[in-house]
C-alpha cells in the first residue's frame, strides 16, 4: 500500500509555483486589457470631439450658403426688376418704330438702340444668316439682336432698310 500513496504524492511547491504564474499570466493580460480600454476611451472622446466640432462647421457654413444664397436672389431679383424694364423699354422704343415706319411687312428692318443693332420685319427668312454673324433673337422685344458694324450689315443684307423714329 504504501507504494499506492507514493504514486499519488504531489509536489505542492511545484503545483503552487505554476499557480503563481498562471496567476501572474491572467494578472498582466487583465492589466493589458485595461490599458486597451483606456486607449479605446481616449480615442472615442477625440473622435466624438472632431465629429462634434465638424457639426458645428457644418452648421457654420450651412448658414452662411443660405445667407449667401439670400443676398444673391435678392440680386437678382433686382437685376431681373432692371431687365424687365430695360425689356419694357426695349419694346416701347420698338412699337413706336414699328407704327411710324411699316410700308410693307416683307421689309427687313434695323435700327440702333443702346449701341446694339436690332433687326426686325421679315427676319425669318434670314435668320441662319444672322445667327452666323452672332445675333442673337431677344425674346423681350422680339427683334434679333447684333453686335456688327452698320455697313457690314448692308453688305450682307443689301435690302434692309434703317427704320425711322
Amino acid at each position: 500500500m504504501n507504494l499506492d500513496l507514493e504514486e499519488e504524492y504531489i509536489d505542492f511547491d511545484q503545483f503552487n509555483n505554476k499557480i503563481n504564474f498562471l496567476s501572474s499570466k491572467i494578472d498582466n493580460f487583465t492589466n493589458n486589457i485595461d490599458n486597451l480600454f483606456i486607449k479605446l476611451n481616449n480615442l472615442e472622446n477625440g473622435i466624438i470631439s472632431i465629429n462634434a466640432e465638424l457639426i458645428k462647421q457644418n452648421i457654420k457654413l450651412v448658414n452662411e450658403l443660405e445667407n449667401a444664397q439670400k443676398q444673391n436672389n435678392s440680386n437678382n431679383l433686382s437685376n431681373s426688376n432692371n431687365l424687365n424694364e430695360s425689356c419694357s423699354n426695349l419694346s416701347n422704343q420698338s412699337n413706336q418704330s414699328n407704327q411710324s415706319n411699316q410700308s410693307n411687312s416683307k421689309d427687313l428692318y434695323y435700327e440702333i438702340i443702346n449701341n446694339k443693332i436690332l433687326i426686325s420685319g421679315a427676319t425669318y427668312d434670314y435668320k441662319e444668316k444672322i445667327k452666323e454673324l452672332g445675333g442673337k433673337w431677344g425674346d423681350c422685344n422680339k427683334k434679333w439682336e447684333i453686335l456688327i458694324d452698320v455697313d457690314k450689315l448692308k453688305l450682307e443684307f443689301p435690302n434692309i432698310l434703317l427704320k425711322n423714329k
